[in-house]
Protein backbone atom coordinates (compact mmCIF):
# COMPACT_ATOMS: atom_id res chain seq x y z
CA UNK A 1 0.00 0.00 0.00
CA UNK A 2 0.86 3.72 -0.95
CA UNK A 3 1.77 5.51 1.86
CA UNK A 4 0.56 9.68 2.01
CA UNK A 5 3.53 11.84 0.67
CA UNK A 6 1.44 14.77 -0.20
CA UNK A 7 4.06 17.04 1.79
CA UNK A 8 7.25 15.88 -0.73
CA UNK A 9 8.01 16.04 -4.29
CA UNK A 10 10.26 13.27 -5.69
CA UNK A 11 12.73 14.17 -8.39
CA UNK A 12 15.65 13.27 -9.79
CA UNK A 13 18.20 15.93 -12.39
CA UNK A 14 19.95 13.86 -15.31
CA UNK A 15 21.47 14.06 -18.39
CA UNK A 16 23.47 10.73 -18.61
CA UNK A 17 21.42 7.93 -17.42
CA UNK A 18 17.94 9.64 -18.08
CA UNK A 19 15.92 6.26 -18.53
CA UNK A 20 17.50 4.62 -15.30
CA UNK A 21 16.86 7.81 -13.48
CA UNK A 22 12.73 7.34 -15.09
CA UNK A 23 13.12 3.77 -13.72
CA UNK A 24 14.34 5.57 -9.92
CA UNK A 25 11.00 7.79 -10.12
CA UNK A 26 8.85 5.10 -11.49
CA UNK A 27 9.71 2.62 -8.08
CA UNK A 28 9.32 5.46 -5.56
CA UNK A 29 6.10 6.71 -6.81
CA UNK A 30 4.79 3.39 -6.98
CA UNK A 31 5.39 2.65 -3.28
CA UNK A 32 4.65 6.29 -1.85
CA UNK A 33 1.93 9.38 -3.10
CA UNK A 34 4.10 12.34 -3.19
CA UNK A 35 2.51 16.16 -4.41
CA UNK A 36 4.67 15.74 -7.36
CA UNK A 37 7.48 13.45 -9.13
CA UNK A 38 9.49 15.23 -11.52
CA UNK A 39 12.25 14.46 -13.97
CA UNK A 40 14.37 17.42 -14.75
CA UNK A 41 17.06 16.38 -17.88
CA UNK A 42 17.71 17.95 -21.64
CA UNK A 43 15.71 14.49 -22.82
CA UNK A 44 12.07 13.73 -22.48
CA UNK A 45 10.95 10.44 -21.10
CA UNK A 46 7.60 8.72 -19.99
CA UNK A 47 6.80 7.44 -16.56
CA UNK A 48 4.84 8.01 -13.66
CA UNK A 49 6.41 11.40 -13.09
CA UNK A 50 6.05 14.61 -15.37
CA UNK A 51 9.26 15.93 -16.92
CA UNK A 52 11.00 19.74 -16.87
CA UNK A 53 13.09 20.71 -19.89
CA UNK A 54 16.65 21.58 -18.76
CA UNK A 55 19.91 22.54 -20.68
CA UNK A 56 22.17 19.26 -20.64
CA UNK A 57 23.84 18.86 -17.19
CA UNK A 58 27.23 17.68 -18.61
CA UNK A 59 29.41 17.17 -14.94
CA UNK A 60 28.54 16.72 -10.86
CA UNK A 61 29.48 20.36 -10.55
CA UNK A 62 26.81 21.37 -13.02
CA UNK A 63 24.77 18.49 -11.46
CA UNK A 64 24.82 19.64 -7.83
CA UNK A 65 24.67 23.75 -8.68
CA UNK A 66 21.22 22.90 -9.92
CA UNK A 67 20.21 20.82 -7.02
CA UNK A 68 21.04 23.17 -4.35
CA UNK A 69 20.97 26.42 -6.03
CA UNK A 70 18.03 26.08 -8.93
CA UNK A 71 15.87 23.51 -7.28
CA UNK A 72 15.20 25.37 -4.50
CA UNK A 73 13.10 27.80 -6.98
CA UNK A 74 11.18 25.95 -8.84
CA UNK A 75 10.11 22.94 -5.19
CA UNK A 76 6.66 24.05 -3.60
CA UNK A 77 6.46 21.17 -0.85
CA UNK A 78 7.91 21.21 2.45
CA UNK A 79 10.48 18.60 1.44
CA UNK A 80 12.15 17.05 -1.74
CA UNK A 81 13.38 13.64 -2.24
CA UNK A 82 16.17 13.96 -4.49
CA UNK A 83 17.09 10.32 -5.97
CA UNK A 84 19.54 9.55 -8.35
CA UNK A 85 19.02 6.44 -11.28
CA UNK A 86 21.15 4.19 -8.90
CA UNK A 87 18.68 4.44 -5.47
CA UNK A 88 15.22 4.46 -5.07
CA UNK A 89 12.47 3.88 -2.06
CA UNK A 90 12.31 -0.04 -1.25
CA UNK A 91 10.49 -0.13 1.63
CA UNK A 92 7.51 2.17 2.04
CA UNK A 93 7.12 0.90 5.38
CA UNK A 94 10.56 2.21 6.75
CA UNK A 95 9.09 5.71 6.73
CA UNK A 96 9.29 7.48 10.09
CA UNK A 97 6.97 10.38 10.73
CA UNK A 98 9.98 11.69 12.69
CA UNK A 99 12.44 12.16 9.49
CA UNK A 100 10.04 15.26 9.02
CA UNK A 101 12.29 16.73 12.07
CA UNK A 102 15.28 17.08 10.15
CA UNK A 103 16.25 19.19 7.07
CA UNK A 104 18.51 16.61 5.61
CA UNK A 105 19.03 13.01 6.08
CA UNK A 106 21.24 10.91 3.86
CA UNK A 107 22.87 7.75 4.41
CA UNK A 108 25.77 7.67 6.82
CA UNK A 109 29.33 7.19 6.11
CA UNK A 110 30.73 4.02 7.82
CA UNK A 111 34.03 5.37 7.26
CA UNK A 112 33.76 8.75 9.41
CA UNK A 113 34.70 8.90 12.75
CA UNK A 114 34.24 12.42 13.89
CA UNK A 115 30.85 11.95 14.27
CA UNK A 116 29.60 14.26 10.68
CA UNK A 117 28.88 11.26 9.11
CA UNK A 118 25.41 12.06 7.57
CA UNK A 119 25.67 11.91 4.68
CA UNK A 120 25.02 10.80 1.11
CA UNK A 121 22.92 13.23 -1.05
CA UNK A 122 22.06 10.45 -3.84
CA UNK A 123 18.81 9.65 -1.55
CA UNK A 124 17.97 12.36 0.79
CA UNK A 125 15.32 14.10 2.08
CA UNK A 126 15.90 17.91 2.26
CA UNK A 127 13.97 20.75 3.76
CA UNK A 128 12.71 23.72 2.37
CA UNK A 129 14.59 25.63 5.34
CA UNK A 130 17.66 24.12 3.87
CA UNK A 131 16.71 24.36 0.55
CA UNK A 132 16.45 27.80 1.45
CA UNK A 133 20.10 28.22 3.20
CA UNK A 134 22.03 26.89 0.34
CA UNK A 135 20.89 29.94 -1.84
CA UNK A 136 23.03 31.83 0.13
CA UNK A 137 26.17 33.01 -1.59
CA UNK A 138 28.45 31.76 1.22
CA UNK A 139 27.11 28.15 0.17
CA UNK A 140 29.12 27.78 -3.02
CA UNK A 141 29.72 24.60 -5.12
CA UNK A 142 32.82 24.08 -6.37
CA UNK A 143 34.57 22.13 -9.41
CA UNK A 144 36.49 19.32 -7.96
CA UNK A 145 35.08 18.93 -4.95
CA UNK A 146 32.17 16.85 -3.84
CA UNK A 147 29.36 18.50 -2.76
CA UNK A 148 28.13 16.00 -0.31
CA UNK A 149 30.95 16.36 1.60
CA UNK A 150 31.04 20.21 1.20
CA UNK A 151 27.57 20.44 2.67
CA UNK A 152 27.37 17.74 5.51
CA UNK A 153 31.11 18.46 6.72
CA UNK A 154 32.71 21.80 5.29
CA UNK A 155 29.21 23.63 5.82
CA UNK A 156 27.56 21.70 8.42
CA UNK A 157 28.57 23.74 11.79
CA UNK A 158 27.66 26.87 9.88
CA UNK A 159 24.34 25.64 8.49
CA UNK A 160 23.75 24.41 12.09
CA UNK A 161 24.49 27.67 13.34
CA UNK A 162 23.40 30.18 11.39
CA UNK A 163 20.68 28.93 9.91
CA UNK A 164 19.50 26.27 12.78
CA UNK A 165 19.63 23.68 10.58
CA UNK A 166 18.80 19.94 11.68
CA UNK A 167 21.69 17.10 10.11
CA UNK A 168 19.56 13.62 10.99
CA UNK A 169 21.48 11.73 13.58
CA UNK A 170 22.91 8.40 12.48
CA UNK A 171 20.02 6.00 14.16
CA UNK A 172 17.14 8.32 12.00
CA UNK A 173 19.70 8.23 8.96
CA UNK A 174 20.05 4.43 9.19
CA UNK A 175 16.47 4.03 9.26
CA UNK A 176 16.13 6.24 5.92
CA UNK A 177 18.79 4.94 3.99
CA UNK A 178 22.18 2.98 3.35
CA UNK A 179 24.68 3.34 0.39
CA UNK A 180 28.41 2.53 1.47
CA UNK A 181 27.91 -0.91 3.38
CA UNK A 182 31.44 -2.14 5.59
CA UNK A 183 32.66 -5.73 4.81
CA UNK A 184 30.55 -7.18 7.48
CA UNK A 185 27.38 -5.17 7.06
CA UNK A 186 27.47 -5.80 3.09
CA UNK A 187 26.77 -9.58 3.93
CA UNK A 188 24.20 -9.60 6.99
CA UNK A 189 20.75 -9.28 6.80
CA UNK A 190 19.52 -5.56 5.89
CA UNK A 191 17.43 -3.91 8.17
CA UNK A 192 14.60 -2.28 6.80
CA UNK A 193 15.09 1.54 5.27
CA UNK A 194 13.05 3.75 3.29
CA UNK A 195 15.54 3.90 0.43
CA UNK A 196 18.80 3.23 -0.37
CA UNK A 197 21.62 4.85 -2.88
CA UNK A 198 24.57 3.01 -4.89
CA UNK A 199 25.12 0.79 -8.05
CA UNK A 200 26.55 -1.86 -5.67
CA UNK A 201 23.49 -2.34 -3.80
CA UNK A 202 21.30 -2.84 -6.29
CA UNK A 203 21.22 -6.58 -7.25
CA UNK A 204 19.36 -6.90 -3.81
CA UNK A 205 16.36 -4.80 -5.42
CA UNK A 206 16.14 -6.25 -9.22
CA UNK A 207 16.01 -9.90 -10.93
CA UNK A 208 18.59 -10.47 -13.24
CA UNK A 209 16.63 -9.22 -16.55
CA UNK A 210 15.64 -5.87 -14.87
CA UNK A 211 19.77 -5.96 -14.27
CA UNK A 212 20.96 -6.62 -17.56
CA UNK A 213 18.48 -3.92 -18.89
CA UNK A 214 20.42 -1.48 -16.84
CA UNK A 215 23.46 -2.15 -17.68
CA UNK A 216 22.53 -1.45 -21.18
CA UNK A 217 21.19 1.88 -20.61
CA UNK A 218 23.64 3.70 -18.11
CA UNK A 219 26.49 5.72 -19.45
CA UNK A 220 29.80 3.96 -20.00
CA UNK A 221 31.02 6.40 -17.65
CA UNK A 222 29.53 4.38 -14.87
CA UNK A 223 31.76 1.67 -14.88
CA UNK A 224 34.82 3.75 -14.95
CA UNK A 225 33.85 5.39 -11.64
CA UNK A 226 32.71 2.59 -9.72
Amino acid sequence: MKIDLTDVTVCAVDSANVRPAAMALNRSAARCRFADSVLFSHEPASGSFRTIRTDKIESTTAYSHFVFKRLPMVIETPFVLVVQWDGFVIDQSAWNPSFRNFDYIGARWPFVTDGMTVGNGGFSLLSRKFMSAMMEPRFPIRDGENSDWLICRKYRSQLETEFDIRFAPEAIADRFSYETLTAREFTAPRPPTFGFHGMGNMWRYLDDADMIALIDQVSPYVFQTH
